[in-house]
């Protein structure tokens, strides 16, 4: 018995400098990932299409929130098409708002991932693309589009071009030879081109000719829709499939904590809320399947 207990009291003291060791580490990875999560700040990166004080005014509310809700300040970086990717590559922002052409480029070259999809007030998280002509135009079918005089804006734009121009390619036509593309400024000047006989047809995003109509500045009734597809419980004119909405994805630098307490408070951002408002949406949902647009990213042979 006696030679059993000093054993057992060799093996206590042998063990104790192990268990030091055991709880040093537990301790050190703790605090590592205690350190990992103290940010002091995270900086979200927003495509500003129509300039830098538009983009901060409209997602400025929604930075507040997410500091209110996360304990991080967030702060608002507008960025062009030619900034943003930049930023990403240089790990410079942490949160990505952008349209789904930039998203899945940035995702598939620095690893960006989505952590929600916005919902629009009436369209939920999805959008897609028109194809439109004056009514009088014999413009019936997507064929009828060759070598027609077409109006789009930045061909970086997911429904202003990229959802138009693979539909285009799954019906045998390519929109670099087979038609006549000029780029304008915005989706206003596109359909004022339209309208104006400039050109003989023009790419838009879904809900554009319903705000202007609803604004004034056109009638509905003097154009004509390509290709009109329906969508269950989407209200606005469409020629494509729908795809997800603008995500809002975060770098891979984020810890994993920091993500799930941001994509926990944007899921729970209310309609009615200050941030939801001044964004002009509903709120956020789970990210969406974004493999349709990768499709065509891929088919287009799109790179940045």
């Amino acid at each position: 018995m006696k030679i059993q207990e000093g054993k057992k009291k060799r093996l206590s003291i042998s063990l104790a400098p192990l268990t030091s060791v055991f709880f040093a580490v537990v301790l050190c990875a703790t605090l590592w990932c205690s350190l990992c999560d103290a940010k002091t700040e995270i900086k979200v990166g927003v495509l500003a299409k129509r300039g830098p004080v538009v983009a901060y005014s409209r997602w400025n509310g929604l930075a507040e929130y997410l500091t209110k809700k996360t304990g991080v300040k967030h702060v608002v970086v507008p960025l062009d098409f030619s900034q943003l990717p930049l930023f990403v590559a240089e790990n410079k922002v942490d949160l990505v708002i952008a349209n789904q052409l930039l998203y899945v480029v940035l995702s598939k070259k620095y690893g960006i991932k989505a952590l929600a999809t916005i919902s629009g007030k009436k369209a939920g998280p999805y959008m897609g693309g028109v194809i439109f002509c004056r009514k009088e135009k014999p413009i019936s079918r997507l064929s009828d589009l060759r070598n027609k005089k077409i109006a789009a804006v930045s061909k970086r734009s997911a429904g202003g071009y990229l959802v138009q121009a693979h539909l285009l390619y799954r019906n045998g036509l390519n929109v670099e030879s087979d038609l006549d593309v000029k780029s304008l400024k915005n989706q206003d000047y596109v359909v004022y081109g339209v309208l104006n006989k400039v050109f003989d047809a023009g790419f838009v995003r879904t809900d554009q000719l319903e705000t202007m109509e609803k604004e004034g500045k056109i009638k509905i009734s003097q154009f004509k829709i390509i290709h009109k597809m329906d969508h269950q419980e989407f209200p606005y004119l469409c020629s494509t499939e729908l795809w997800p909405a603008w995500p809002i994805a975060a770098s891979k630098t984020l810890s994993q904590r920091i993500k799930e307490r941001i994509k926990n408070a944007l899921l729970q951002l209310t309609p009615g809320s200050k941030a939801a408002k001044q964004a002009k949406i509903s709120g956020f949902v789970a990210a969406g399947d974004y493999g349709l647009v990768r499709q065509a990213v891929k088919d287009l042979k799109i790179s940045f």
